[in-house]
């Protein structure tokens, strides 16, 4: 086979009637003149997770994370414990659903951490 003439220069052909190549090809088409940035963040994304996929989501409800932020907050002293089944204290709107990697149900010490001094620094200013 020839050398190509550019390095950074390729043409690609999906295969009609395969729905993922459709797929990927109407995302693709839908980027407009910005194709090579999101395909070279999608190589790089896929690289490094070593070409696993994108763990899927979790449906957690809003009453759920109110309940777990509250307790892993008062756990760390940031805020008080609220009164049994009583989530009122956290302002936090109320959409009937919200998708949440199913990763994130279990934070390691240093996240938690991490959320508690975000939210101590946001009430200092």
């Amino acid at each position: 086979m020839a050398d190509k003439k550019s390095g950074v220069r390729f043409t690609i052909q999906f295969t009609q009637g395969d729905p993922l190549h459709e797929h990927v090809a109407d995302i693709l088409s839908r980027q407009g003149r910005r194709k090579a940035k999101f395909i070279v963040d999608a190589v790089l994304f896929y690289e490094q997770n070593n070409g696993h996929p994108v763990p899927t989501a979790a449906r957690i409800d809003t009453k759920t994370i109110k309940r777990v932020v509250a307790r892993l907050l008062a756990e760390k002293g940031v805020v008080a414990p609220p009164p049994s089944g009583n989530t009122s204290t956290l302002n936090v709107a109320e959409p009937e659903e919200m998708m949440f990697d199913s990763a994130a149900a279990e934070l390691d010490p240093a996240q938690i951490d991490a959320i508690a001094g975000a939210i101590q620094a946001f009430r200092r200013k």
